[in-house]
């Protein structure tokens, strides 16, 4: 499996990046890791580009990074907030997202991925949570990134929730926590493989081998859904959500978290950064599952 990655320029050195992170959590999961970086900001170009990028992929990761310039979604730069926009990585990615998309190619967005994911298909963003007023939370944390520093709420019956909550035998186990904030007291579980139906209009099943124990807090109401901790570094955030996708899971202050496609096998970005979290592993090998089961279903 060959799984892209995005990259972000360093503007004090003129380099293209990704954190290794990200390339560590893909070889992980199985999968050889080939970086893409923007060429030019002309919008025909990144198409043409895209295109011949997600030819030789098997899946796609929209990595973290600055700010999507305002007007593409029918914005002013609202706030001075709204900063480190590069056109030509704005060009390219939006044309990845949308390919991906319509080639039911399996694509896990971080971040700014959220962003652009939702952008690319038809939303808007909210330039700065604080500012927009959504929220009087900073979801943007200091290192390390390691560490968890608030809660999501993830919707029932999401692909989301299908990646984390699952027991060995293949049930959905959704009630719990995955991670370890402050003094919540754990059990550690062993995840086996897990076989999920895709949605409606698209094709087959995967299954997805998770080799590690998550820990689990053990929840007493049975109508509460999965939670997960986890790191926080935008100040961005979705708005208006694409037509095309639905919320999976929410901060605790209602700040969308995670969106998702439900008519496509895998397509699903998270806000914050699972390749600092090892808990968070089961996305890299829920997408490289995804990308192994749509290429056995080409042969």
């Amino acid at each position: 499996m060959i799984v892209g990655i995005t990259t972000t320029l360093n503007p004090d050195d003129g380099f293209e990046r990704v954190n290794t992170e990200y390339i560590d959590c893909v070889f992980r999961a199985g999968a050889v890791p080939v970086l893409l970086p923007p060429v030019t900001p002309c919008a025909a170009d990144s198409l043409r580009t895209a295109h011949t990028m997600l030819d030789g992929l098997d899946a796609l990761i929209l990595s973290g990074g600055g700010d999507i310039e305002p007007s593409i979604y029918g914005a002013a730069r609202a706030w001075e907030q709204t900063s480190d926009v590069y056109p030509a990585r704005d060009a390219l990615e939006l044309a990845l997202a949308r390919e991906a998309y319509a080639r039911d190619m399996p694509c896990l967005g971080v971040c700014r991925g959220t962003q652009v994911v939702n952008v690319a298909l038809g939303g808007t963003l909210a330039q700065d949570v604080r500012a927009a007023g959504l929220t009087d939370v900073c979801h943007r944390q200091e290192p390390p990134y390691t560490t968890a520093t608030h809660r999501v709420l993830v919707e029932r019956e999401s692909l989301l929730e299908r990646v984390f909550a699952c027991d060995g035998d293949g049930a959905n186990g959704a009630n719990g926590t995955v991670g370890a904030m402050g003094t919540v007291q754990m059990q550690r579980r062993s995840i086996g493989t897990f076989q999920t139906e895709r949605a409606a209009g698209a094709r087959g099943i995967w299954n997805v081998p998770i080799e590690q124990s998550v820990p689990i807090e053990q929840a007493t109401d049975s109508a509460c859904p999965l939670r997960l901790d986890v790191n926080s570094m935008h100040h961005q955030a979705v708005g208006r959500v694409a037509d095309a996708l639905r919320v999976a899971a929410r901060a605790e202050d209602g700040v969308i978290e995670a969106v998702e496609a439900p008519d496509r096998s895998f397509y699903l970005a998270v806000q914050w950064h699972p390749e600092y979290l090892p808990d968070h592993m089961p996305l890299f090998y829920a997408l490289v599952a995804a990308a192994a089961a749509a290429r056995d279903a080409k042969l």
